[in-house]
């Protein structure tokens, strides 16, 4: 592809800048060899080399500045695991350079961890860079889920990853929108067949707490044990127990809650006895 006219014109501006005058054919060499970057990142390392580079600019000036979301040595270092259950979002520069250090982290040397590992990656990333090769983060699990769901949410946030690439490592994290999007549209029917069964359900439990026969319970299993329902014993035994308080076996005193006869004071016995007795007489 072709080097736009404000690319080429950057980098004659840029060399005259630090002390040397390309033609435009010379720039449009130095553009086929920067060809293999994108051109908003050698635009950008340009603005670099015109604050830094003090000299003739060479074509590994804006290479060294090319801003393709690697992170420093320094970043890079701090973004490794620290254990072997820890998750990681890294580049492939960064999992060779760890490769060289590791011996050293497991033999506590920390420091000369650190040197080794700076020194190994930036050689990787000049390396990968010279190749014109771009970023390319990639997830090594661990088996910790909690630091995995950090360190996925960090990455997604950060662009490192997409949000359903950390949604596929982590199914603990939010769904993405765009999965979101992805689900099938509600079926209206399946809704409102629904509905209707919650309302009749409710229409059931509202009629049932409206019942003010306190003993339709046990009449509703009196009549399903008469018309040779299999109830249970207990059952049997709950609605008769419950109709015989009705049949004369309770006494009520106004709007008050019966009471079983049996359980009435000996006097109060003696009393309704007489009462009853009384009453049959007339």
């Amino acid at each position: 592809m072709a080097a736009s006219k404000t690319l080429v014109q950057a980098i004659a501006v840029t060399a005259e800048l630090c002390g040397r005058t390309f033609s435009e054919g010379a720039a449009r060499v130095f553009c086929d060899d920067l060809a293999a970057y994108p051109e908003e990142q050698v635009i950008r390392a340009l603005a670099k080399c015109r604050k830094q580079v003090k000299g003739a600019l060479t074509v590994q000036d804006v290479v060294a500045r090319l801003d393709d979301g690697r992170p420093g040595p320094e970043e890079a270092w701090a973004l490794i695991p620290q254990s072997e259950d820890a998750t990681v979002v890294w580049t492939s520069e960064m999992a060779a350079a760890y490769g060289i250090c590791a011996p050293l982290l497991g033999a506590g040397d920390r420091i000369g961890a650190r040197m080794a590992f700076k020194e190994a990656y930036q050689r990787e990333v000049a390396a990968s860079k010279d190749e014109g090769k771009q970023a390319n983060w990639v997830v090594s699990l661990g088996s910790d889920l909690e630091q995995r769901k950090r360190v996925l949410s960090a990455a997604a946030v950060d662009g490192r990853i997409t949000p359903e690439l950390a949604y596929e490592h982590c199914a603990a994290l939010p769904p993405p929108e765009t999965l979101l999007l992805g689900l099938p549209a509600r079926d209206e029917e399946r809704m409102s067949e629904a509905r209707a069964q919650f309302r009749e359900m409710a229409d059931r439990m509202r009629g049932a707490a409206e019942d003010k026969d306190p003993k339709a319970w046990a009449k509703r299993l009196r009549t399903l044990d008469q018309g040779g329902a299999p109830l249970s014993p207990g059952q049997r035994a709950a609605w008769r127990e419950a109709l015989a308080h009705n049949e004369g076996k309770t006494h009520d005193f106004g709007n008050y809650t019966p009471i079983p006869f049996d359980a009435l004071p000996p006097g109060m016995q003696r009393y309704i006895l007489r009462e009853r007795a009384a009453k049959e007489k007339q």
